[in-house]
C-alpha cells in the first residue's frame, strides 16, 4: 500500500512544475516568434486585400401597408395563394407573412426581371443588368450552349426556349437564394408584428439596380395581390356592365325607332299606325324600367368592387444615393493579427508536444 501511494505522489504535478511547464512553453513561443509574425502578416495582408477590393454593395429598402377591408381580407389571399399551392390560415383577417411570400414568388420576380430600367445610362431588361452586373458571361465563357454572350432579347417567359428558362432559373436563384445550392439571395424581406409594416430589401454592387429592381417588384406584388383579391368582384361588375351597356344600346334603338315612326306617320294616322306607336311606347317604357334598375345593379356592383379592393400603400421609397456597405481594413488588420496569433500559437505548442513526447518514448 506504501508503495502505491508514494507512486500516485510522483505521479502528480505540482504548482512549481506547472509554472515550470508554461514558463517552458513560454520561451519555446518567444523562440520561434518568427513563425509568429510572418502568419500575422500573411493574414492581415490577405484580410486587408479582400477588405479593400470586395466590391461596395448596395441595400435599397422599401417599406409598404396593406389595408384590406375585412370582408375581402382572407378569401381574396386564399385564391392568390391556391394558385401558388399554398394554405391561407384561419382566424385572421389576412396573413401579411404570406403577401411577402408572393413577393418571393417565381411570377412576380419573373415578371420584376423582364421590365426594362436604366441602369449606368443602359436601358435594359433587369435580368440582363443582373448578368452584367454580376458577370455570368465570364462564368459561361467556356459554355459550349450558347450562353457565352448570353443576353435576353425579349420579356415574355411564357415563350422562353430551355435555354432561356435555365438562365432564368439561376438569375431567380440568385435573387431570392438558393441555400441548397450554396446561393445566397439578395433579396431579404420581414414584417413588423405589433405595426403590419412590410420591408422589402435589396442588396447589390449597383445602386440603380437595387433601386430599380425593389421598386418594380413591389409595383408586381402591389398589382397582382390586388387583381387576385378582387377578381371575383371584378367579374360580376364586368358582366353587370356588360348587360347594362346593351339594355341602354336597345334602349337607344326603341326611342329612335318610336320617333322616326312618328315622323313618318305625321299626315297618315290610321288605327294601325296607332297599335304601332302604342307597342313603341311600350317597349321604350320597359326598356326604361330595366335600364333603371340595371344602373341600380351597376353601382352596387362598382360600390362592392371598390369597398373590397385592397390598398397598398408605400410608406418609404429607396431614392439615390445610397450608403453603400464596406468591409473595413481596419477590421481586416484586427482579424489578421488574431489569427496569425492564434495559428502561429498553436502550431508552436502542438510541434513541440509532439517532440517532447517523441523524446520521452525513445529514453
Amino acid at each position: 500500500m506504501a508503495e502505491y501511494h508514494n507512486n500516485n505522489i510522483e505521479d502528480e504535478i505540482t504548482l512549481k512544475d506547472l509554472i515550470l511547464i508554461i514558463k517552458d512553453y513560454v520561451a519555446e513561443l518567444f523562440r520561434f516568434k518568427w513563425i509568429i509574425v510572418f502568419l500575422v502578416l500573411l493574414f492581415s495582408a490577405y484580410f486587408v486585400w479582400e477588405a479593400l477590393t470586395t466590391p461596395y454593395k448596395y441595400p435599397a429598402n422599401l417599406t409598404f401597408m396593406v389595408n384590406e377591408d375585412k370582408a375581402s381580407g382572407l378569401g381574396g389571399m386564399s385564391g392568390i395563394l391556391s394558385s401558388f399551392g399554398l394554405k391561407g390560415g384561419k382566424g385572421k383577417e389576412y396573413n401579411l407573412e404570406k403577401i411577402l411570400a408572393l413577393a418571393r414568388s417565381n411570377k412576380i420576380i419573373g415578371e420584376a426581371l423582364f421590365e426594362k430600367a436604366t441602369v449606368d445610362g443602359k436601358e435594359d431588361f433587369l435580368a440582363n443588368h443582373l448578368i452584367r452586373i454580376y458577370k455570368y458571361h465570364e462564368l459561361w465563357e467556356e459554355h459550349e450552349g450558347g450562353l457565352k454572350n448570353f443576353l435576353y432579347t425579349k420579356g415574355e417567359p411564357e415563350n422562353f426556349s430551355v435555354l432561356e428558362n435555365s438562365v432564368f432559373k439561376s438569375l431567380y436563384a440568385k435573387v431570392v437564394g438558393a441555400p441548397a445550392l450554396g446561393v445566397e439571395g439578395l433579396m431579404m424581406n420581414g414584417i413588423n408584428e405589433d405595426t403590419g409594416i412590410m420591408t422589402l430589401s435589396l442588396t447589390s454592387e449597383s445602386e440603380m439596380f437595387s433601386i430599380a429592381l425593389i421598386k418594380t417588384i413591389y409595383e408586381k406584388l402591389g398589382e397582382f395581390y390586388i387583381l387576385k383579391s378582387v377578381e371575383k368582384q371584378k367579374q360580376t361588375f364586368d358582366l353587370v356592365k356588360a348587360k347594362n351597356d346593351s339594355i341602354y344600346h336597345k334602349l337607344q334603338q326603341a326611342e329612335y325607332g318610336l320617333a322616326d315612326f312618328r315622323d313618318s306617320n305625321r299626315s297618315l294616322w290610321s288605327n294601325k299606325d296607332e297599335l304601332r306607336e302604342l307597342a313603341l311606347k311600350r317597349e321604350v317604357q320597359m326598356l326604361k324600367l330595366m335600364y333603371g334598375e340595371s344602373l341600380k345593379n351597376l353601382e352596387m356592383a362598382d360600390f362592392t368592387l371598390k369597398s373590397q379592393t385592397p390598398f397598398v400603400q408605400s410608406i418609404d421609397l429607396p431614392t439615390a444615393p445610397i450608403f453603400p456597405i464596406m468591409k473595413s481594413w481596419v477590421i481586416a488588420l484586427v482579424l489578421g493579427l488574431i489569427a496569425g496569433c492564434f495559428t502561429g500559437g498553436a502550431f508552436i505548442v502542438c510541434r513541440k508536444i509532439y517532440r517532447d513526447v517523441m523524446a520521452d518514448a525513445t529514453t
